[in-house]
């Protein structure tokens, strides 16, 4: 706070002091306690937007510059610095007008020649702004196609403009056409490979690539060409983060969040990093943050239906993957994902339409076929789920689950021969898949291969330790063998696992009973019937 005895003059003095010291927070207090009594004092205001650029707050320094500008055009150095912050902040079209402006009024000098040459550089190799300006705001609005079409007329009348090429590999990225980006890319690279669009764009392709080393060296470089460009900053913030170096990243990050509250982006990289590190909470904060700036950035629908669904919450992650349809009705994934969670949510018909559309538009899709045919088995119409499942098999012979669940079908259709040779399959390709050794056991005991089907359990419960169905059907194979001692104790096993299981109760009083312990096995047949009274 400002002494009251002091006069303006000086406090901006000791403003000063502290701002060459290096005390920047104390500065910073001292001009804005001036701006309180003179919210137009032009040196406070420059000196306050020159001390916002050195903190990296660079748009945050434009309005105090404007401010000293408009109160004392005659000061040279307003001048220079609110075009030199315009630069730095992207606005390379306001900057050339207000350069003009200032060259009508007398303005001149090296520094003057500096930004004009500066500026001038900029205009022959378009970068973020200026005369690319229709097709980025389409790509800010989220119309990928619409921003294709204008670069592409754009670069078929001139045809070495770099900065068009890397803007034009950006969009093909979010188009998802990788091999065009890395066209694009090559082409800008032999015009202008010092450019910052150049290497940020370069980084991003590499980054799709998982080429981490590469993108980072490449978002390094562009930022050290134009160091305080919100988008440079943040794509060496996600190589960063795809390096390994999440301090970094995140320290980035949440710097461009402080200085950009609006960027939408920065908040969606944020929701990965806290994603990736078991913050579901705050990654969900900061897709809806993100969504509500850009609601068509779609990979924040199928993340935050991610989230909901960790958390229990399906019908809002359902809510969440039909806006990412909205945005993307092509995506093949969505459609898959969503089928499923209706389908869990006991939205069978719904999810039916969906899978099926899915199929019908990538037949060769393991995943769609896997899933469609889960929910025409919940549908009960079985002879097409098992067509479905044969043909999920037919395109990735490895999918265990779905192999389990033709096993199962067959063995439901007493066909236990069938269920016997794909439970062994879903176990050749998956050893530690506990249910496909819990049912081959259930096969093996009614095909009377009690020893077989006893092995089975004892491989499912090394799989699932805690499998108390394992241990219960190990049980019933062990009496049969007329090994009741061994089948008490697996009765036992399973009743500690899950304790109100009145299978196991029922079980255990039987094999007592056989053991001629009938008060034992009173009690535990009464403690089935408290658990099941009917």
């Amino acid at each position: 706070m400002q002494n009251p005895n002091l006069t303006i003059t000086e406090t901006l003095q000791q403003a000063i002091d502290y701002h060459k010291a290096n005390r920047l927070q104390r500065a910073e207090q001292l001009y804005r306690a001036i701006l309180q009594a003179q919210p137009k004092h032009t040196d406070a205001n420059h000196n306050l937007g020159v001390l916002a650029v050195q903190m990296n707050k660079v748009e945050q320094s434009l309005p105090f510059f404007k401010i000293a500008l408009e109160n004392n055009p005659a000061n040279g150095q307003y001048w220079l610095s609110y075009i030199d912050a315009l630069i730095k902040s992207g606005n390379r079209d306001t900057a050339r007008q207000v350069l003009k402006q200032g060259k009508e009024k007398g303005l001149s000098g090296d520094g003057v020649d500096q930004l004009a040459i500066q500026l001038k550089e900029q205009k022959m190799h378009p970068n973020d702004k200026n005369d690319l300006e229709p097709a980025i705001q389409f790509r800010e609005s989220g119309q990928y196609q619409q921003a294709s079409s204008w670069l592409e007329d754009w670069l078929t009348k001139n045809p070495d403009d770099p900065g068009a090429l890397a803007h034009l590999a950006h969009v093909y990225l979010l188009l998802r056409n990788e091999t065009s980006a890395m066209g694009m890319i090559k082409r800008a690279i032999s015009i202008a490979p010092d450019l910052a669009v150049v290497q940020r764009n370069l980084a991003r392709l590499y980054l799709k690539q998982n080429q981490t080393h590469h993108a980072l060296s490449a978002a390094i470089k562009a930022v050290t060409v134009e160091p305080h460009f919100y988008e440079n900053r943040l794509v060496l913030s996600t190589a960063y983060a795809a390096s390994g170096q999440d301090i970094k990243a995140l320290e980035l990050v949440e710097a461009i969040i402080k200085d950009k509250a609006n960027y939408a982006e920065a908040y969606a990289t944020r929701a990965l990093y806290r994603f990736n590190n078991g913050d579901r909470q705050g990654a969900l904060v900061d897709c809806k943050k993100a969504l509500s700036i850009k609601p068509y950035l779609t990979q924040l629908w199928g993340l935050s239906a991610n989230l909901y669904y960790q958390d229990n919450n399906l019908l809002q992650a359902i809510s969440s993957l039909e806006q990412a349809l909205v945005h993307e009705p092509g995506s093949i994934d969505y459609m898959i994902m969503l089928g499923e969670y209706k389908r869990q949510a006991g939205i069978v018909e719904e999810a039916l339409t969906l899978l099926k559309k899915a199929v019908e538009l990538a037949p060769d899709n393991a995943n769609a076929w896997a899933n469609y045919g889960t929910a025409l088995q919940q549908d009960e119409q079985l002879t097409e789920a098992k067509n479905a499942y044969n043909n999920a098999l037919g395109i990735n012979p490895n999918m265990g689950e779905v192999a389990n669940n033709l096993a199962t079908l067959a063995m439901n259709d007493g066909d236990n021969e069938k269920a016997l040779e794909l439970f062994e399959k879903v176990n050749l390709f998956n050893p530690d898949y506990a249910d496909a050794y819990n049912y081959r056991g259930i096969v093996f005991r009614e095909l009377g291969h009690l020893e077989e089907a006893i092995k089975s359990y004892e491989e499912a419960i090394r799989c699932k330790p805690h499998y108390a169905e394992a241990y219960i059907n190990r049980g019933n194979a062990l009496s049969e063998l007329g090994q009741s001692e061994q089948a008490l104790e697996s009765y036992d096993t399973a009743i500690q696992l899950k304790p109100d299981f009145v299978e196991g109760y029922i079980n255990r009083g039987n094999t007592l009973k056989e053991l001629g312990q009938p008060k034992r096995a009173l009690e535990s047949y009464d403690k089935a019937i408290q658990l099941n009274p009917l």
